[in-house]
């Protein structure tokens, strides 16, 4: 089950997590302190924000034929943040 509803054979799931995507949400989380924005992005592998341009070609990788294989998985975008 997966939101009330059966998963039955064929049907994908993935969950799609946007982490340190740099826009204005990022900037209110940190009240528009740079100083903080730096701060939270040192603790990113990457060391800097996504792009929203990454979460539609994310998005869209996702459904294609080519990710079938990722049912079940939860998919973070965040520049490594997750694997640490």
């Amino acid at each position: 089950m997966y939101g009330g509803k059966r998963i039955t054979e064929g049907d994908t799931v993935v969950v799609f997590a946007s982490e340190n995507e740099g826009t204005a949400m990022l900037d209110r989380f940190v009240g528009g302190s740079e100083q903080a924005k730096a701060g939270l992005l040192a603790s990113v592998p990457a060391r800097r924000c996504s792009t929203p341009e990454v979460i539609p070609e994310t998005i869209v990788f996702l459904a294609s034929e080519s990710a079938v294989y990722l049912s079940g998985q939860r998919v973070a975008v965040g520049g490594a943040y997750a694997a640490q």
